[in-house]
């Protein structure tokens, strides 16, 4: 299979040394997700995929660190996204 037939949810190997670990591209089910719903809004809302938002916060710091603690107490990661496309891993919580 060549690497960039791997589906988006797996990893990707691009360093062809193999001296660098791969690392998840996208948020899996149970991580938590802080996303914010449209560029004007300073609304931000926090889900535990693939569940709707739980809450709701005002500033983006606040929901980084409700996204950090969440996925710290889970177990998870923690994610940031500004158009469901594109993620930030925030948080690296899984053992």
């Amino acid at each position: 299979m060549h690497e960039l037939d791997a589906p988006k949810s797996e990893t990707r190997n691009a360093n062809r040394e193999h001296r660098v670990m791969n690392t998840r591209l996208v948020p899996q089910p149970g991580d938590v997700v802080a996303s914010r719903a449209t560029a004007r809004s300073d609304a931000y809302a926090i889900s535990i995929l693939p569940d709707a938002a739980y809450a709701v916060a005002a500033r983006y710091t606040e929901a980084i660190a409700t996204v950090r603690q969440r996925a710290s107490l889970l177990k998870v990661d923690g994610w940031y996204t500004a158009d469901h496309t594109h993620f930030v891993q925030v948080a690296s919580c899984r053992p």
